[in-house]
Protein backbone atom coordinates (compact mmCIF):
# COMPACT_ATOMS: atom_id res chain seq x y z
CA UNK A 1 0.00 0.00 0.00
CA UNK A 2 1.38 3.44 -0.74
CA UNK A 3 0.68 6.83 0.20
CA UNK A 4 -0.60 8.69 -2.80
CA UNK A 5 -1.18 12.06 -1.37
CA UNK A 6 -1.66 14.24 2.17
CA UNK A 7 -4.42 16.76 2.61
CA UNK A 8 -2.63 19.21 5.53
CA UNK A 9 -6.01 21.96 7.47
CA UNK A 10 -4.96 23.83 9.87
CA UNK A 11 -6.66 24.33 12.88
CA UNK A 12 -7.94 28.08 13.50
CA UNK A 13 -6.75 28.47 17.18
CA UNK A 14 -3.88 29.18 17.97
CA UNK A 15 -3.64 28.68 21.24
CA UNK A 16 -4.93 24.90 20.92
CA UNK A 17 -2.86 21.50 21.22
CA UNK A 18 -4.94 20.44 18.16
CA UNK A 19 -2.75 22.32 15.60
CA UNK A 20 -4.17 20.25 12.22
CA UNK A 21 -6.06 17.61 10.53
CA UNK A 22 -4.96 15.31 7.88
CA UNK A 23 -6.18 13.15 5.26
CA UNK A 24 -4.25 10.59 3.32
CA UNK A 25 -4.51 8.59 0.12
CA UNK A 26 -3.53 5.44 -0.44
CA UNK A 27 -2.87 4.19 -3.90
CA UNK A 28 -5.63 6.99 -4.91
CA UNK A 29 -8.63 4.25 -3.94
CA UNK A 30 -8.91 4.64 -0.72
CA UNK A 31 -9.18 8.19 1.51
CA UNK A 32 -8.50 7.82 5.50
CA UNK A 33 -9.54 11.24 7.18
CA UNK A 34 -9.44 12.56 10.90
CA UNK A 35 -5.71 11.94 11.59
CA UNK A 36 -4.87 14.98 13.85
CA UNK A 37 -1.82 16.49 14.76
CA UNK A 38 -1.46 17.45 18.09
CA UNK A 39 1.12 19.77 20.24
CA UNK A 40 2.12 17.29 23.20
CA UNK A 41 4.39 17.95 26.31
CA UNK A 42 7.98 19.67 25.75
CA UNK A 43 6.23 21.22 22.24
CA UNK A 44 6.88 17.79 20.43
CA UNK A 45 3.93 17.02 17.57
CA UNK A 46 2.75 13.76 17.30
CA UNK A 47 0.30 12.25 14.95
CA UNK A 48 -3.41 10.80 16.62
CA UNK A 49 -4.80 8.01 14.68
CA UNK A 50 -8.74 8.21 13.66
CA UNK A 51 -11.08 7.16 16.27
CA UNK A 52 -14.67 6.79 16.93
CA UNK A 53 -16.51 7.53 20.34
CA UNK A 54 -19.28 5.07 21.16
CA UNK A 55 -22.85 6.30 21.80
CA UNK A 56 -25.01 6.12 24.13
CA UNK A 57 -29.12 5.51 23.71
CA UNK A 58 -31.23 7.92 25.00
CA UNK A 59 -34.23 5.84 27.21
CA UNK A 60 -36.62 8.46 26.67
CA UNK A 61 -36.68 8.65 22.87
CA UNK A 62 -33.90 6.36 21.40
CA UNK A 63 -31.56 9.08 20.10
CA UNK A 64 -27.87 7.85 20.07
CA UNK A 65 -26.17 10.60 22.45
CA UNK A 66 -22.49 11.40 23.74
CA UNK A 67 -21.37 10.02 26.94
CA UNK A 68 -20.24 13.10 27.62
CA UNK A 69 -23.37 14.59 27.30
CA UNK A 70 -26.18 16.10 30.01
CA UNK A 71 -29.04 16.11 28.28
CA UNK A 72 -30.22 14.54 25.08
CA UNK A 73 -29.76 16.95 22.01
CA UNK A 74 -34.01 15.68 20.93
CA UNK A 75 -35.62 15.87 24.14
CA UNK A 76 -34.04 17.80 26.47
CA UNK A 77 -34.00 14.36 29.11
CA UNK A 78 -31.67 14.81 31.43
CA UNK A 79 -28.86 12.15 31.40
CA UNK A 80 -26.72 10.63 33.98
CA UNK A 81 -23.01 12.01 33.59
CA UNK A 82 -20.43 9.52 32.85
CA UNK A 83 -17.07 11.58 31.53
CA UNK A 84 -15.16 8.74 30.27
CA UNK A 85 -16.50 7.91 26.75
CA UNK A 86 -15.55 5.28 25.40
CA UNK A 87 -13.82 5.28 22.19
CA UNK A 88 -12.66 3.07 19.81
CA UNK A 89 -9.58 2.73 17.13
CA UNK A 90 -11.01 3.04 13.71
CA UNK A 91 -7.88 3.08 11.74
CA UNK A 92 -5.01 0.50 13.15
CA UNK A 93 -1.89 -0.33 10.83
CA UNK A 94 -0.98 -3.68 11.11
CA UNK A 95 2.56 -3.07 9.75
CA UNK A 96 4.76 -1.13 11.85
CA UNK A 97 6.49 0.39 8.78
CA UNK A 98 3.51 1.83 7.16
CA UNK A 99 2.70 3.38 10.73
CA UNK A 100 6.19 5.31 10.45
CA UNK A 101 5.75 6.12 6.83
CA UNK A 102 2.04 7.60 7.48
CA UNK A 103 3.39 9.49 10.52
CA UNK A 104 6.20 10.85 9.02
CA UNK A 105 4.86 11.66 5.86
CA UNK A 106 1.47 13.68 7.95
CA UNK A 107 4.64 15.31 9.32
CA UNK A 108 6.15 16.36 7.12
CA UNK A 109 3.31 18.12 4.93
CA UNK A 110 1.94 19.35 8.19
CA UNK A 111 5.31 21.52 8.22
CA UNK A 112 5.57 22.09 4.40
CA UNK A 113 1.76 23.76 4.88
CA UNK A 114 3.42 25.87 7.67
CA UNK A 115 6.31 26.95 5.78
CA UNK A 116 4.13 28.32 2.51
CA UNK A 117 1.74 30.13 4.92
CA UNK A 118 3.83 32.02 6.61
CA UNK A 119 6.05 32.56 3.43
CA UNK A 120 2.67 33.96 2.07
CA UNK A 121 2.81 36.84 5.04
Amino acid sequence: MKITRIDIKLSQASNQKLKAYASVAFDNDLIVRNFRIIKGKNDELFVAFPNVEKKRICKSCGTKVSFKDSFCRKCGKELPIILSGIKYKSVVSLSENLRKEVIDGILNEYKNKLSSVSSKE
